[in-house]
Parts: C-alpha cells; structure tokens; sequence
C-alpha cells in the first residue's frame, strides 16, 4: 500500500562495481589456480620423499588427524546452516546423505593433503637445535608480525572504499565460540605448510642459495604474491601492489632467515595469523565471539609451539 526509496545505487555506480569485483574475481582465479598447482606439486614430491624413507610419517599422520576432526567437528557444528539450505522438493534422507558424503570425502582429502605435505618438509625444514630453540622462537615471531605489519600499513596507506565488517558467520553455528576457535585452523595449516613447501623446495632448487637465484628469487616473487596475506583490495592495482609488495618480503625473508631456518616458517606464519584471529573477537559481532577467538589463538599457538619443537630436535 506504501513504496517509498530506502537505497538509491546510480547505475553508473553499480557498472563500475560490477567491473571491479569482475576483474577481481579473474585474478581470485589465477591465483587459486597457482595455489592447486602448487599443491599438487607438492604432493607428488611427498610420495616420492615417502618411497624413499625420507618421510616424517608421525607428524603426516598428525596432522592429518587435526585437519580431518577440525573439519569433521565443524560440520557438525554447522547443522543449522547444511539444514537452512536443504529443498523441499527432494526427499530429506538423500540430501542429507550426499551433503554428508560429500563433506566428509573433501575433508578427508584435505586433510590427507595438508599431512603428505607436513610429512614431505618436516625433514629438510628440521634444521634448529635445542640450544637455539629460544632465540629461534623471537626470530620467528618478529618476523611474522613484522611482515603483516608491512603489509598493513601498504593497506592502509592504499585506503580502501569499503568499510570493515565484522565475521558474523559463527553465529549461525550451534555452538558460536566453538566454530571461532576452530575455524582458524585449518587455515594455519595450509598457510604454513604452502610457506615450508616453498622454503624447502627453493633450498633444493637453488642448492641453499647457490645456484639458479634468478629463477629461484623470480618464483619466490610470484609465489609470494599468491600467497598475500590478509589482502582484501578494492581494485586490481591495489591487488597487484599488495601481491608485489608480499612476494618480495618473502624473498626477503628467505634470503636472510628462512634458507638456513626452515622450521622459523611455521612461528611467523602463526605470528601473521593471530592478529587476525584476536581482531575478530574484539569486534564481538555476537556474544562469545571474544571468547571463541582467544580459543582460536591459543589453539593456533599450541599448535605451532609443538610442531615447532619437534621439528627442533628432529635430525
């Protein structure tokens, strides 16, 4: 009985956006692309590694087991969610059959994936002893809260045209706190195990910065890009900035700690996480977002503390 105007979008606007977001999503692809590549790259090197004994098969297998009852655990904290998205039009069983199915068939090859790679650098990357496990432990943490901090002040420098926005997604689980402590996880994992891949197969190509450092530095850049963390830009310049700027701070990093420490890879990874994790508790988007975050940092910290330790005394 009543129209009246609540958001008014020039179509001049909405075109420009629609581009944006369009030229966006190619690179988005690209860059997915590298990372499966990379991926399964680095997967057929592990089975090689494995075939000749060369293989942490106590740590694939760990982590494995942490990728695979994350992802298990939460779906089961989704239900809600798998259940607002069934259809009326299909019988209720077979739906719940193939979602299930499905979902526990793509978290089991992920997490097989993420323990073939831990499994395939955990020797070239055990590297640091004992003695040095200290020392090493603040080297890593610098280095990681100092490359997200160089990448934060390009971001902001940059500006950006949309506002921030909270993560809202975990209220919609059955247990909110639990699916922000978890979530994180399995993005720690994969960042860290991609970062390690490289380091250690930058070590074999370039025989410990001896030979082919061209190529090697060249890959490292174009690697690192794909591999931005925390970018979200508004435009592909913005988006090539960022990728550009974080390719070369891992050459970098790698070129003057992470080539003679492998095993640091895993602190500064955990160290560009956190910060993340903890910004989103503290804009407490539901009632225990903040609690579920300092879970999610802890674990995260737990996490990258025993890796780090057994890849100390590995030999």
């Amino acid at each position: 009985v009543d129209t009246r105007r609540y958001v008014f979008l020039p179509e001049e606007w909405r075109r420009d956006d629609e581009q944006r977001r369009t030229t966006l999503s190619i690179g988005g692809i690209a860059s997915t692309i590298g990372l499966g590549l990379l991926l399964v790259a680095g997967v057929v090197l592990a089975v090689v590694r494995w075939t000749r004994k060369a293989f942490d098969l106590r740590l694939a297998l760990v982590v494995a087991g942490i990728a695979l009852v994350a992802a298990v655990v939460t779906m089961a904290n989704n239900w809600f969610v798998l259940m607002s998205g069934l259809s009326t039009a299909q019988p209720l069983p077979l739906q719940l059959g193939i979602g299930l199915t499905g979902g526990l068939l793509g978290a089991g090859l992920i997490a097989t994936l993420l323990g073939l790679l831990a499994g395939y650098t955990a020797v070239p990357a055990a590297a640091v002893t004992g003695a040095d496990r200290m020392p090493a432990v603040r080297t890593g943490l610098a280095l990681g809260f100092g490359v997200l901090g160089t990448v934060a002040a390009a971001q902001s420098a940059l500006g950006s045209a949309l506002p921030p926005w909270s993560a809202y997604a975990p209220a919609s689980a059955v247990v909110p706190w639990l699916a922000a402590a978890i979530e994180p996880v399995q993005g720690y994992l994969t960042l860290a195990l991609l970062t390690l891949l490289l380091v250690t197969s930058a070590n074999t190509l370039s025989a410990h910065w001896t030979r082919r450092k061209t190529v090697v530095a060249v890959a490292l850049v174009l690697v690192g890009a794909i591999l931005a963390p925390g970018t979200s830009p508004d435009d592909l310049a913005s988006w090539a900035i960022l990728g550009l700027l974080s390719g070369v701070l891992l050459l970098s990093a790698y070129v003057w700690v992470l080539r003679d420490r492998p095993a640091l890879v895993i602190l500064a990874t955990a160290a560009m996480t956190m910060p993340e994790i903890l910004d989103r508790g503290l804009d407490q988007a539901y009632g225990s977002a903040l609690v579920g975050s300092l879970l999610g940092a802890t674990v995260v910290a737990w996490i990258a503390w025993r890796w780090f330790a057994h890849l100390a005394v590995a030999r």
